[in-house]
Parts: structure tokens; sequence; C-alpha cells
């Protein structure tokens, strides 16, 4: 979609859902529907893809990456903190990053 076509679709919507005065609320339901029997005029795509950012080399890595950390770091980590997840920012955390990318 060009950038006036998109300009001009955004007002459309802007318009239907009270123009100037319109409230979240108005603009959800011009873009969903009233309740969740109202089939809208529109269709929200979502494109995020947690895989763009990855390189060959990362989804290589993911191969045995992630059945070592099931099998050997996992079960460790629920016995001493009850749960299995990995925050970004420590020291486990940035090494997956390096290795299998963005998870």
């Amino acid at each position: 979609m060009k950038a006036k076509e998109y300009e001009a679709h955004k007002h459309k919507i802007l318009a239907e859902a009270g123009g100037d005065k319109a409230t979240v609320e108005s603009l959800c339901d011009v873009l969903f529907g009233k309740d969740q029997y109202d089939d809208p005029d529109y269709i929200v795509r979502y494109r995020w893809n947690p895989y763009d950012k990855t390189t060959p080399l990362n989804r290589f890595n993911m191969l045995w990456v992630w059945p070592l950390f099931v099998v050997f770091i996992a079960p460790v980590m629920y016995i001493k903190t009850g749960h299995t997840g990995v925050k970004k920012e420590t020291k486990l955390g940035q090494i997956l990053v390096k290795l299998i990318g963005e998870y």
C-alpha cells in the first residue's frame, strides 16, 4: 500500500470512529467489531516474526542448543528456582542470545 493510499485509508477509519472526537473504544469497535458476534469490516493483521533477526547460523544452533538446554540445564534450574525460564539480562540469557538469536 502506497503512502497516499495508507493515509486515505487511515482517515476513512478515523472518520468512521468519530473523526477528531474518536476515542480508543470507538476506534477498536470499528476495527474489531463491538462484540464477538459482530463481523468487522476490516482485517487487522499482526506481522511480527521472532525469527526475522536470526541468521542461518543462529537457526542451526537451535538444533543443538535447545535439546542440551532442555536435557541438562532446565531440570537443574527447575529444582533450584521453580521455573525454567531464562531472562535475557542474565549471563545464560546473553549466551543463548548469541547462540540462537532472539528467543
